[in-house]
């Protein structure tokens, strides 16, 4: 779908460092597109965006605000991620997510990042950062609070690091008509403000 031209995040000239290509498919894609992502939140953490391939345009977007590669967590990220590390990868829509907790000028955040490619270099990067944590069992098993919000959130078993077997994985196809069929209920549930200002990459 086209949006008009308003809504479109905007393009930053960026140049960086070649690197290797990307596979779309076989059982160990999710592995290299996890390192990846690592590779993504070090160089966040070094505060080096050329230490990572991004394409000469990138839409690069922190809580919905459109800046600039190396503004918003490029300059304020000073450590991590923690333990707590999530990564989900798409290798057919080339598209790798994370949640992890890491830390913000010397605080605890949970950062939800989102990275696109195209030809092995980042052409998106999306970042949500939550800096004021609360007292959901998910945020406090990020935080490391108390046991049992660690062991909820698969910590001690470290469930969410560990792959699916393939034969054991969910479709594709499956996964997002399951998304799609959730989201329209959503928004039936909870329909959208008459004034809502809606956009999409």
């Amino acid at each position: 779908m086209d949006y008009p031209q308003q809504h479109w995040p905007q393009l930053w000239q960026f140049r960086a460092r070649p690197a290797p290509c990307l596979p779309r498919s076989s059982n160990a894609t999710g592995n290299v597109w996890s390192i990846r992502c690592q590779q993504y939140l070090a160089a966040l953490v070094k505060h080096d965006p050329k230490a990572v391939p991004f394409a000469e345009e990138v839409k690069f977007v922190e809580n919905t605000a459109d800046i600039r590669v190396g503004k918003g967590l490029w300059i304020t990220a000073s450590g991590g991620p923690t333990e707590f590390q999530i990564y989900a990868a798409d290798p057919v829509a080339q598209q790798v997510a994370c949640l992890v907790m890491m830390k913000e000028n010397n605080n605890d955040i949970l950062l939800g990042a989102r990275l696109k490619l195209e030809s092995v270099r980042i052409t998106e990067a999306e970042h949500l950062v939550i800096r004021e944590l609360g007292t959901s069992r998910w945020e406090q098993g990020a935080a490391g609070q108390p046991e049992e919000a660690k062991a909820w959130t698969g910590r001690r078993s470290g469930s969410f690091r560990a792959h699916a077997p393939l034969a054991d994985a969910s479709r594709r196809d499956a996964l997002t008509t399951m998304h799609s069929r959730e989201r329209t209920e959503s928004l039936r549930r909870s329909p959208p403000s008459a004034n809502a200002t809606r956009t999409e990459w």
